[in-house]
């Protein structure tokens, strides 16, 4: 920001408030003016600035010269006025001096004096609303590290209207800590980091300006803007090795001081990129002879501002072509032909030749071919070949000379090649019948290009030689001369072939497959499958199912590849063993805990010896090898698999594995409790079952299933009378086997009753048991208590009551026994307290009108009496009394009296007095 020579007068609010009816104004050093023209307005602050603090301040400049001002008062509100203007054009500016986090600002929401809006008054006017409102000042703050002992310099650039940047921030960190630039206007910014030392990088890991992070302030502080300033990667002194010329490999060469994770690379043509040409090395083609090359590298490492740099090469020149070695074929006969083998050179050379004769040019012999004249009989044959590539410079190869020519008959037939052309076969040369005493020396080729100690007339053909067609020169030397060079035809191009192998189980029902192995890209292939070298019709697919016509016979398979411009090949695997008939086993059994689980084998090939192995989901069980398992807790919440092995000279040891079974569930054999009687409830006790499991029920009566009978208990009717009572528990549980356990019968079903006692319950009388109805052929034993103790040797069927037993209760217990039933005691009720009663007798004189009186004698304590008198049996109404007055209707009739004792706790007992004389 520009500086400029003022005169200010600044204002605080507290004088304000003091000087507010006084006309203020500061004389600049060159003043404006007198004059009676006025600028008034308001200033507003960011939220949260009191202005009567602030120490605001507002400045009025000439529009046309910034180096004067005249100041103005200002209100704790804000308000302001400059007084004293003279009539013309002004800027206004206004400033917070004690609010440092406010930015200055001029008059129409400018920043500077250049782009501030300007306000015009005539002589005498009042400008008013000159109003504004300052900005919040932002702030870029951030923690530098790795600053190296000379500090570090962080830097604020900003983006201008222009987009040109500037520099508007500054500060140095002298060691590792935080930093914060502050006073910054709204607008965009970036940051740029400075040692010295390291590579200079800007926000964020950007090695110059224009790739920048930008940075947008809004006013407030934003926090964050951590750098390394170290993470800067050295652009490293590369070279490029290698010769400036077509066909020579250039190759950047070098060491970072940071290794990046990747670097790229870009070759360049006269700073054109070279399509393609992005890696370390570059071998220059044909079309940049002549052109200056270079390369640009990118080094990049995360975390890191990357490093980039150009390499001048040079001017690249032609290559040098390497020469093949010519070489000729054919018969030095002559009229013979001869043929120039121009050797091995680079890829695109076109060739020109020249046949020479004992080292002199033959004129007019410069075809690849050459057919020989009387004029060059005892005389060496040779060609040189000159070989032209676009980007090289021309080269000259000279075969070796043949011959001398002559003009006999000599044999030299063209060898054919034998065998067939695929990896690791072994082809021969066929030479034919040549003139006699010749000596026949060989060179195998590649694709015309001689394999290097391939000089045999055998040769057993390798992985180099895929893809290729394969020939022999044969050279016949006679009396020390070469007199034929015989080239054969080329092969079929040479095949990779596999020799396939047979995987799967060689066993009935298995399905064998048929891997061929590595063969030539493209290859189709065809199978057929054999049986002990016997062809099975219709077995033409990569895979074979074993029947039983294949059972005990051994099988291979032979695979034919077919590629065109390659020799049909066929490969035939090794046999396998015989095939064995087989079966999958199966579990015979429930699975339970505690059941016996059978392996059964099925149907294997005669001879076979087993082995056993069963599992517990998936799991061997150590011990378990039989053909039979039990099953034991261990195995509860499991499958059961058995793995049956068979073994038999002559045949693969197989081994079949059966299906799982489902969840071995734990189930228990039920028990039945309660008495077995007609009308009492029998229980289901089930056990211990699988948790989860859903239990039902159904009881049976003799092996018959009780209709409705299906819940946990069941209560016995008449019908189940004198049979046995089973139930049968099912178990169902998802995953599990549904599993049924029938308890163990109970004895028959009695019919009982409970017995009770009859006569009076009192001192005197002897108590009868009464069984009731049982079942028939039942035997009875009895047992009579007195209150709840058994009374020794009371056991009969009668028990006579004594005084003893007065204010006691009584109960009989019968027990009913019969072969085949169980056998069940009832206890009849608990009677009333034994009571004390007595015979009552009637005193009086039996004659009309005498009164007669009963006498009730001794009874329990406090038992209560009613009375009934009778005349001749009948009752006499109204009688009711203990005594009675005989009227003239009993006259000649027996007169008795009943008298009713009842106490709380006893039995009500009626006792009757004996008759009277009759009444007189």
């Amino acid at each position: 920001m520009t500086t400029r020579r003022r005169a200010w007068v600044v204002m605080s609010a507290v004088i304000a408030l003091v000087m507010s009816a006084i006309a203020f104004s500061a004389q600049p050093a060159h003043a404006v003016g007198t004059g009676t023209s006025s600028i008034s307005g308001r200033i507003t602050l960011p939220a949260g600035i009191d202005p009567a603090t602030a120490g605001l301040s507002v400045g009025v400049y000439e529009a046309s010269a910034d180096n004067s001002s005249v100041g103005g008062s200002v209100t704790p509100q804000g308000d302001f006025v400059v007084s004293g203007l003279a009539a013309g054009t002004y800027k206004v500016e206004f400033r917070a001096w004690n609010a440092p986090s406010v930015l200055p600002g001029w008059y129409g929401g400018a920043v500077d004096f250049a782009s501030a809006k300007t306000v015009t008054v005539a002589v005498g006017q009042r400008a008013t609303g000159i109003d504004a409102t300052l900005a919040q000042a932002g702030s870029i703050a951030g923690t530098l590290s790795a600053v190296p002992e000379s500090g570090a310099n962080v830097i604020a650039w900003r983006l201008d209207g222009s987009g040109q940047w500037s520099q508007v921030g500054y500060q140095h960190v002298p060691a590792d800590g935080p930093y914060e630039l502050s006073g910054l206007a709204a607008g965009t910014y970036t940051l740029q980091f400075n040692t010295g030392i390291y590579r200079d990088q800007y926000w964020k890991l950007q090695g110059d300006i224009g790739s920048a992070t930008r940075i947008e302030v809004t006013g407030g502080a934003l926090t964050g803007f951590d750098a390394d300033v170290s993470a800067g990667l050295t652009t490293p002194s590369l070279n490029v090795i290698g010769s400036r010329q077509v066909g020579s490999v250039l190759q950047v060469t070098g060491t970072w001081e940071t290794q990046p994770d990747t670097v790229s690379y870009q070759w360049l043509a006269n700073g054109t990129a070279i399509a393609g040409a992005t890696s370390s090395t570059y071998t220059p083609t044909a079309s940049v002879v002549g052109a200056s090359v270079s390369v640009r590298f990118v080094g990049e490492k995360a975390g890191y501002v990357s490093a980039t740099d150009v390499i001048q090469v040079g001017t690249i020149s032609k290559g040098f072509i390497t020469a093949g070695t010519p070489s000729t074929t054919g018969t030095t006969v002559t009229g013979a032909t001869l043929t120039a083998v121009p050797g091995t050179w680079p890829t695109g050379t076109t060739f020109t030749y020249q046949w020479t004769a004992s080292g002199t040019n033959i004129a007019g012999a410069t075809g690849k071919t050459f057919v020989l004249t009387s004029a060059q009989q005892g005389r060496l044959v040779a060609v040189v070949v000159t070989g032209t590539l676009a980007g090289y410079e021309p080269a000259t190869g000279r075969s070796a000379g043949i011959g001398p020519s002559q003009a006999d008959g000599y044999a030299a037939p063209t060898p054919t090649v034998s065998g067939t052309p695929a990896v690791a076969s072994t082809l021969t040369a066929v030479t034919g019948t040549w003139t006699a005493g010749t000596v026949l020396s060989y060179q195998w080729y590649a694709s015309d290009t001689a394999i290097s100690g391939a000089t045999a007339s055998t040769f057993k053909l390798t992985s180099a030689q895929a893809g290729k067609t394969v020939s022999v020169t044969v050279t016949g030397k006679l009396g020390g001369n070469t007199r034929a060079v015989k080239p054969s035809a080329a092969t079929a191009k040479v095949a990779t072939a596999t020799t396939p192998t047979v995987a799967g189980t060689a066993a009935v029902g298995s399905t064998l497959t048929a891997t061929a192995g590595a063969w030539t890209t493209g290859t189709a292939l065809t199978y057929q499958w054999y049986a002990s070298g016997a062809a099975i019709t219709g077995a033409t697919a990569s895979t074979f199912k074993l029947t039983s016509a294949q059972a005990g016979k051994t099988i291979t398979v032979a695979v034919k590849g077919t590629l065109s411009g390659y020799a049909t090949v066929t490969k035939t695997s090794a046999a396998t063993a015989n095939v064995a008939t087989v079966a999958t086993p199966t579990i015979s059994g429930t699975a339970e805990v505690a059941s016996t689980l059978t392996a059964k084998t099925g149907t294997w090939t005669t001879g076979t010896t087993f082995t056993y192995q069963w599992y517990a989901s998936g799991t061997a069980i150590s011990g378990a090898t039989a053909s039979t398992f039990k099953l034991t807790s261990a195995q509860e919440g499991t499958t059961i698999t058995v793995a049956v092995k068979g073994t038999l000279s002559g045949y693969s040891t197989i081994t079949k594995t059966s299906a799982a079974t489902v969840t071995v569930a734990t189930a228990s054999t039920p028990t039945i409790s309660g008495t077995l009687t007609v009308g009492s409830t029998l229980t289901a006790t089930t056990g211990t079952w699988t948790t989860g499991t859903a239990l039902t029920y159904q009881w049976y009566a003799s092996g018959t299933a009780i209709s409705g009978a299906t819940a946990s208990t069941f209560k016995l009717t008449s019908a189940q009378a004198g049979k046995a009572i089973t139930v049968a528990v099912t178990g169902a549980l998802s995953g599990y086997p549904t599993i049924t356990k029938t308890s163990a019968a109970t004895a028959k079903v009695a019919t009982v009753a409970t017995p009770w006692i009859s006569e009076w319950i009192a001192v005197g009388s002897t108590l009868k048991a009464n069984t009731g109805a049982w079942t028939t052929g039942t035997t009875f034993t009895y047992q009579w208590y007195v209150n709840g103790a058994a009374v020794s040797g009371a056991t009969a069927s009668a028990y006579t009551l004594t005084t003893a037993h007065a204010g006691k209760t009584i109960t009989l217990a019968v027990k009913g026994t019969l072969s085949g039933y169980p056998t069940i005691t009832k206890t009849s009720e608990v009677t009333p307290k034994v009571a004390t009663v007595a015979t009552p007798t009637i005193s009086g004189t039996a004659k009309v009108g005498s009164t007669l009186t009963a006498k009730t004698g001794s009874w329990t304590t406090g038992t209560a009496f009613t009375y009934q008198w009778y005349a001749g049996g009948t009752a006499i109404p109204g009688a009711t009394a203990s005594t009675y007055q005989l009227a003239t209707a009993q006259k000649g009739t027996a007169v008795s009296v009943l008298v009713t004792g009842t106490l709380s706790g006893y039995q009500t007992i009626v006792k009757g007095s004996s008759a009277v004389v009759p009444v007189g």
